[in-house]
């Protein structure tokens, strides 16, 4: 061979090498994962674990309740006496938002806490292991809201998160519910309806991928909950003396398939004066009925706050009994309250109506109220696999 074939081989090698090499690694990453056993990465073996509470009998209360501030690192050292049993258990203040909801009901009432993660982030395990002592499965929304686009959750080009994030999962033991890009049917995150390039097909395709590459890993811990928003629709007065309806689209186009849903969670607020249950969840309870017979439902997200309130009507606290009245009314399995104050955030003017003060603890009258409404609701679900309870 002459040295010009020789140094032609020799490039042509040194050329190809590094493609070679990167597509032997894709191989080698995209491979099928062999088992992992259940807690191997789990640095909370104290706090016990809860099954899937869906799959309970009674009725589901969950809630929204942020800790304020941030929240404890677990412990790590290896020191002696306390030091040494606080790191076998998750930090409490993980979870003092929960703790707050559940004494101000009354008893350990709720079976379901929820947690947003934005795309990316690593699991939260301290806060789902803490969660599991005070007896509560944590929820999960995935929320892609800056990026990836949904055609890039779909083509695979995100799986090395999303198998990491599972698992995180199966190491740590718990079961959860996930939802992927909640409320996608609205118009108020950028994967969401009318938004470039986030169409009913590409939500349900990506919705699909991130079922199946979690699935592979984590499928016997996870629950998939599709969130859609409620159509609440209304009708307006339009120009000239007539009337305009107004509402959110329909979710019925982003609906990926029985066979990836294991419940639907539908949310919606009272947000109007006029707004009762059948207003803001009826029509879209009546078309999911029809679209999924077999697939059961719940209020994913759910508040009503004081911002019509009046001294000789408190109709914080009609809201709440008409909600409890609704749910009861169309055989529902529960709800989850979003908990939260709204106020210390600035909106623009038009959307304080959307963003009020949703805490029940801040309102007494409203707080009692919720309270006979839950006292009433029947026996409640518990994801540690007991009997339901009852307050």
């Amino acid at each position: 061979m002459n040295r010009a074939a020789f140094a032609a081989r020799l490039f042509l090698v040194i050329t190809l090498l590094p493609v070679i090499v990167a597509a032997g690694w894709s191989v080698y990453d995209y491979r099928t994962q062999p088992p992992i056993p259940l807690g191997t990465y789990r640095p909370f073996p104290k706090d016990p674990l809860v099954k899937d509470v869906l799959g309970q009998r009674g009725f589901l209360l969950g809630v929204y309740a942020p800790t304020p501030g941030p929240a404890a690192a677990p412990a790590t050292g290896g020191g002696k006496g306390k030091a040494r049993k606080a790191s076998r258990t998750a930090p409490p203040a993980a979870t003092t938002g929960l703790a707050d909801f559940d004494a101000a009901i009354g008893c350990p009432a709720v079976s379901i806490t929820l947690r947003y993660v934005k795309w990316g982030e690593l699991f939260p395990q301290a806060y789902v292991a803490s969660a599991a002592g005070r007896g509560s499965e944590t929820m999960i929304e995935l929320m892609p809201k800056e990026r990836p686009s949904l055609a890039q959750i779909a083509d695979g080009s995100q799986d090395r998160w999303l198998r990491s994030f599972a698992r995180q999962i199966l190491g740590l033991g718990d079961h959860v519910i996930l939802s992927f890009a909640p409320e996608m049917n609205g118009t108020w995150y950028n994967y969401g309806h009318g938004h470039k390039g986030a169409t009913p097909a590409r939500y349900r395709a990506a919705f699909v991928h991130v079922h199946d590459v979690i699935g592979k890993i984590a499928g016997p811990l996870v629950t998939w909950m599709w969130q859609p928003s409620a159509m609440h629709t209304r009708v307006v007065p339009g120009p000239a003396g007539t009337t305009v309806t107004k509402g959110t689209p329909s979710p019925k186009p982003y609906w990926p398939g029985a066979r990836y849903v294991g419940e639907i969670g539908l949310d919606g607020y009272y947000y109007y004066r006029d707004d009762t249950f059948d207003v803001i969840f009826g029509p879209t309870i009546k078309m999911l009925r029809k679209l999924a017979p077999r697939t059961p439902i719940m209020i994913g997200e759910v508040a009503a706050g004081p911002e019509f309130n009046k001294p000789s009507l408190d109709r914080q606290v009609a809201d709440i009994k008409d909600l409890f009245a609704g749910i009861s009314k169309y055989g529902l399995g529960g709800l989850i309250w979003f908990d939260r104050n709204q106020l210390t955030k600035h909106y623009r003017a038009g959307l304080r109506q959307f963003h009020q003060d949703w805490r029940l603890q801040d309102n007494q009258a409203a707080l009692a109220a919720f309270r006979r409404e839950i006292s009433q609701a029947g026996p409640l679900a518990s994801p540690r696999g007991r009997r339901p309870v009852s307050c």
